[in-house]
């Protein structure tokens, strides 16, 4: 919900005072509702008994830290209730900031999926931040310019744009197109630390990733978007006004899609040979195998079967943003030879849900040794283990009947060219998923 607005003229003693100004009025006013408890009424009928909160401050500190219990001190960052304010109850909104500020990591997603609509607040922060409103709000890292509203049926609050005269690069403030999605690049600067938890934190910031998409492939689309603006300000601003506007939410759209990272990809540092990403080491780390998933979808990586480090946030791949890898403070194993390495995307936080992705990198280990096979074979029971191996096979071996050979899972087995392997006794070669036979 905002304020309803309308297109009008006024005159004064017949004069059009607004065209003393025509860059920025062009002869017209925009009329708009006031947040009151008429604008409860009309937007909230239902369930309209509830409080409005004006955040609206010079001081620029109604930025939702907890400040304690004390109405007083709330009123003091110039908080102030737009509603209800014969009644001297401020325990939602001291409720609220307690939530957000101080609600503990275990139980914070659900504490705070009690006290906001999670939703409604990612698509406010992305819409102000696709439209690039420069008016000092929540969205760009200030906390000013922006009511709140919390009913009583629905005791969820909801954040309401003010003060949106500086939108689409038209107005006081220079606006660039590729401007940081973060709170205008605000993100870290202390008063923010509140609302950088809530927007950064793994179980929102993929859907404030999804709503910035879903915006710009509907509201803001072209074909959505221009004929409406044609609409609104057709006759009442110069068509080049509307065509500027037009060409900055198309190029906003395309900037801010290029940091939303929805491919996915697994790379390595390690060097090749023969085709192979290859090491001398026994194991591999995050500096060795990493990449980039789906931020919007993905929740959690697994690099063969353990837990990656997924840290979904900025967006600028090149930097080593939105990148998964092999956990820092863990390692995969390698076996001599050859390891396929097996890596998952999930739709859920710990490596469960559903699967996303799947795909894999095959990683030599050159501990520059190799082991002949027997042959013949003259032992009841042959076995290659991986780490014994690689194994080679030099000439043609067959498995003599009442024989057996076992290639345990995660060995490699290197074969010379034309050299066949006939089975008359038993071949037992059973491989896992994540340690598979080569």
């Amino acid at each position: 919900p905002a304020l309803d607005a309308a297109a009008v003229q006024v005159r004064v003693n017949g004069e059009n005072l607004a065209t003393i100004d025509p860059p920025k009025m062009h002869g017209s006013y925009v009329h708009l509702e006031v947040y009151d408890s008429d604008w409860v009424d009309n937007h909230f009928p239902d369930d309209d008994g509830g409080n409005l909160y004006r955040c609206v401050a010079d001081n620029k500190l109604a930025d939702l830290e907890y400040l304690g219990s004390d109405p007083s001190l709330y009123i003091a960052k110039e908080y102030s209730k737009a509603t209800n304010s014969g009644v001297n109850d401020w325990a939602d909104l001291i409720n609220l900031t307690n939530v957000l500020d101080n609600a503990p990591d275990g139980t914070y997603v659900e504490d705070v999926n009690e006290v906001i609509n999670v939703d409604q607040w990612l698509r406010w922060i992305a819409f102000l931040n696709l439209v690039n409103n420069k008016e000092t709000n929540l969205s760009n890292g200030s906390g000013d310019d922006y009511y709140m509203y919390r009913g009583i049926e629905d005791q969820r609050f909801v954040l309401l744009p003010y003060d949106m005269d500086d939108t689409f690069g038209q107005g006081q403030d220079s606006a660039s197109t590729s401007d940081s999605i973060w709170l205008d690049g605000n993100i870290d600067r202390p008063e923010m630390r509140v609302v950088k938890r809530f927007l950064t934190h793994p179980a929102f910031v993929g859907r404030y990733y999804g709503q910035l998409k879903d915006l710009i492939e509907t509201v803001l689309a072209s074909e959505n978007f221009d004929p409406l603006i044609e609409q609104m300000l057709g006759g009442w601003v110069p068509q080049s006004k509307i065509n500027s506007i037009k060409t900055f939410v198309a190029a906003r759209n395309a900037y801010v899609l290029s940091v939303i990272p929805q491919e996915f990809t697994i790379g390595s540092n390690l060097s090749m040979s023969n085709g192979y990403h290859i090491t001398t080491l026994p194991i591999a780390t995050g500096d060795n195998i990493y990449g980039v998933a789906n931020v919007v979808e993905t929740r959690s990586v697994r690099v063969n079967g353990q837990l990656a480090d997924w840290w979904p946030v900025y967006g600028n791949v090149e930097n080593g943003q939105c990148k998964w890898s092999i956990a820092g403070s863990t390692s995969i194993a390698l076996n001599p030879g050859i390891n396929r390495i097996i890596v998952q995307t999930f739709d859920d936080p710990d490596g469960i849900g559903n699967e996303l992705e799947r795909g894999f990198i095959d990683i030599w280990y050159d501990d520059s040794s190799v082991a002949n096979v027997p042959n013949p074979l003259t032992q009841t029971n042959t076995i290659l283990d991986a780490a014994s191996g690689p194994w080679y096979v030099a000439s043609n071996l067959t498995v003599p009947s009442g024989k057996i050979l076992t290639i345990e899972p995660g060995t490699t087995v290197y074969f010379n060219q034309n050299v066949r392997l006939t089975v008359q006794g038993q071949l037992l070669a059973e491989g896992t998923e994540f340690e598979r036979i080569r």
